[in-house]
């Protein structure tokens, strides 16, 4: 049949026509070239990996596409309405949003840098304010109206946009994080991955009319942009530290002078106190083995009762035997009489 003599071999494979004898017949028989994989499995699947990531990236850029076209009637409506945005080309700007947008799963548009330091090369009306300005309104306006996705694309824009004006150019932005080799590198990194760059600059499109007419609330703004950005602009000199307070020289005095001389004071007296208590029961234990005088009441003649100590270990012997003494009077009112035993 013409059909079959039509029917081309597979890829990687070669017809040779076998002879026999001489006579040679074209058998189409398949041989597989030199070039060709020895396992046909990892062909199969290499095709089918081929296959999906085709058709990954050609649902990648449908989207990219509807995004544009959302993004291209927003700022064409938003724009018109402003004087100072009225002329940008919407168009190119969606054209950079949708260039721009980052691939799925990825932190931030890193990846796509070599789109966006083309673009921002070759279109330099991009790095304009008032392109910065449409975007703001766009986002602005996606948020009100709810479409949350295309807002954040949106704001992705501004803030690669605001990073590359921070940063002096989309190269050297790109080139630190990239592949960041310093601590600021990862510093910038960080904040390029989480938009502060757009954040800030959306916060002050909103209020744009407050900014221009309350200068107190125009430097609340910046300070807050500064605190944000401190980390990779190094942020105001930390306060003071306060020293701790020192006593003054008279303080000093007074505790040499009044405080030590009293607690010494106080020991010292503690010290005479238990000196004299020890003292006081050693004559106590004296007047004990010597003779204690007994009291009389006044006017009674009688004589006074002393206990003599014993003689060689014998009892102790009283003795009636008083000599003349005089009397004194003592405390309490009492009359006391002291004897000493005789011989």
């Amino acid at each position: 049949d013409d059909d079959d003599d039509d029917d081309e071999p597979p890829a990687g494979t070669t017809t040779t026509t076998a002879t026999t004898g001489g006579a040679s017949s074209s058998e189409g028989a398949e041989v597989p070239s030199s070039s060709a994989p020895k396992a046909p499995h990892k062909m199969m699947n290499s095709g089918a990996e081929d296959s999906t990531s085709r058709l990954g990236e050609a649902a990648l850029d449908a989207t990219r596409d509807r995004l544009r076209r959302t993004v291209e009637a927003v700022v064409a409506r938003t724009a018109a309405q402003n004087t100072t945005t009225n002329e940008v080309d919407a168009g190119l700007v969606a054209f950079f949003v949708a260039a721009q947008r980052r691939d799925p799963g990825a932190p931030c548009n890193a990846s796509r840098h070599v789109e966006i330091i083309d673009l921002l090369a070759k279109r330099p009306t991009l790095r304009d304010d008032a392109v910065t300005a449409a975007l703001c309104a766009a986002a602005a306006d996606r948020f009100d109206e709810k479409d949350n996705d295309t807002a954040i694309f949106v704001v992705e824009a501004i803030n690669t946009l605001e990073a590359c004006r921070h940063e002096g150019g989309a190269l050297p932005l790109f080139a630190a994080i990239c592949t960041p080799t310093t601590e600021r590198g990862e510093a910038l990194r960080d904040v390029y991955a989480r938009q502060v760059f757009g954040q800030l600059r959306l916060k002050r499109h909103v209020y744009r009319n407050l900014v221009a007419s309350d200068p107190a609330f125009a430097e609340i703004v910046a300070d807050h942009e500064r605190k944000e950005l401190a980390t990779i602009d190094g942020g105001p000199p930390p306060p003071p530290r306060q020293q701790p307070r020192r006593a003054s020289a008279w303080r000093r005095w007074l505790v040499w002078c009044v405080v030590v001389p009293c607690g010494l004071a106080a020991i010292a007296y503690g010290g005479l106190s238990v000196s004299l208590a020890v003292h006081r029961k050693r004559l106590d234990r004296a007047d004990d083995t010597v003779g204690v005088a007994t009291p009389f009441p006044p006017g009674d003649a009688a004589a006074t009762v002393v206990k003599t100590p014993p003689a060689m270990g014998g009892p102790a012997e009283e003795s009636s035997e008083v000599s003349e003494g005089a009397r004194s009077k003592g405390r309490g009112g009492k009359r006391w009489r002291w004897g000493i035993a005789s011989d």
